[in-house]
């Protein structure tokens, strides 16, 4: 069955409404400076975004916003971004560009320590250190960790887990490496 435009939409309210928890939560963790939102400020926001969402949510401008400790309207929400924006301007796989956690102690470094300690990172088929240097033997790179036990979790679509493995003394399954 082909999809309509009611498919469409039904699609991007719920993924819209997931981002909105998602930032919901986040705002409890974040301190949201309303000192830096007066309504001309929020209307000249939704003003420009409404032309894609025409019921757009304020809460990712504010969080963004408050963390910079700077207002700018050209923040784009979130949902916006991975659904209609982002979808039209990037291959389908990057899509979502913050579900790859191996980028995370990039995006967040402030928030670094709150990650697991992260070794080794493949994006994009190419294989990075902590610290982001590329890797050119990776068996060996392994090999020469001082760590014994190792967990390998692959860093796109893996909630809760799913995917990790157990490396006990540092066993490289080629699954892995792929």
């Amino acid at each position: 069955m082909p999809y309509n435009k009611a498919h469409i939409a039904a699609f991007y309210y719920q993924k819209r409404n997931a981002y909105i928890t998602l930032a919901k939560k986040m705002s409890k963790n974040i301190h949201i400076n309303e000192c830096l939102f007066s309504k001309a400020v929020i209307k000249e926001y939704k003003d420009k975004w409404n032309v894609i969402d025409p019921f757009v949510s304020t809460i990712f401008f504010k969080l963004y916003s408050s963390l910079r400790g700077e207002v700018d309207i050209c923040y784009i929400p979130d949902y916006l971004y991975s659904f209609p924006v982002d979808h039209v301007l990037q291959n389908h796989r990057y899509s979502a560009y913050y579900e790859n956690k191996a980028l995370y102690n990039q995006w967040l470094a402030d928030y670094s320590g709150l990650f697991p300690r992260t070794y080794l990172r493949k994006i994009d088929g190419i294989c990075f250190d902590e610290h982001y240097c590329r890797i050119s033997n990776v068996e060996q790179y392994i090999r020469d960790l001082e760590e014994t036990q190792l967990v390998a979790k692959p860093s796109i679509d893996t909630a809760s887990g799913k995917g990790s493995e157990y490396l006990p003394e540092k066993r490289i399954n080629g699954s892995i490496l792929r």
